[in-house]
């Protein structure tokens, strides 16, 4: 098994994914599932009675009861709106309509505000600095009880910029 930090799989199933949904790291199957059944406002039971069902990727019939309880119990929350998803290389992608989402990517967590002057460039500037600043602090928590830490510039903090024509 390749036990590489760049790896990451889905808390629902154990898929391996590249991409958070809703929050947390999950398979886009997992995602769709806990959006349709939230925008349904569907209840469930679980298969067996006993509500510890195993949710594994490759299960033909999985308990949508544990499946949609694990979704939660692992931190997911839908809402509608902009939503956008951050990929495992940093990129983002944003769905710029208002309206549902069908990818159901996670929602934003920096402050939505109305920006209707705004380019679509500096969105997405604001948008990169605010994932940046989120990203640096989840980093320096995890660093900071690190035995060998010792602080650095972040990668991302460019102090110049040149272009040589």
């Amino acid at each position: 098994e390749d036990a590489s930090p760049s790896l990451r799989k889905c808390l629902i199933c154990a898929t391996p994914v590249t991409t958070a949904y809703y929050g947390i790291d999950a398979c886009r199957a997992c995602a769709n599932f806990f959006k349709r059944s939230t925008l349904a406002g569907k209840s469930f039971i679980c298969r067996q009675g006993d509500r510890k069902c195993v949710i594994v990727k490759d299960e033909k019939f999985m308990c949508r009861r544990c499946r949609f309880d694990r979704c939660k119990a692992a931190g997911m929350v839908f809402t509608t709106g902009r939503v956008k998803t951050a990929s495992s290389n940093g990129a983002v992608d944003a769905n710029m309509n208002s309206s549902q989402d069908e990818d159901g990517m996670s929602p934003s967590t920096s402050a939505e505000k109305s920006h209707s002057k705004e380019s679509i460039l500096q969105r997405i500037g604001r948008e990169f600095n605010a994932s940046v600043e989120r990203r640096s602090k989840q980093e320096l928590e995890v660093l900071i009880d690190s035995p060998d830490f010792t602080l650095a510039p972040h990668p991302t903090r460019v102090t110049t910029f040149s272009y040589d024509s």
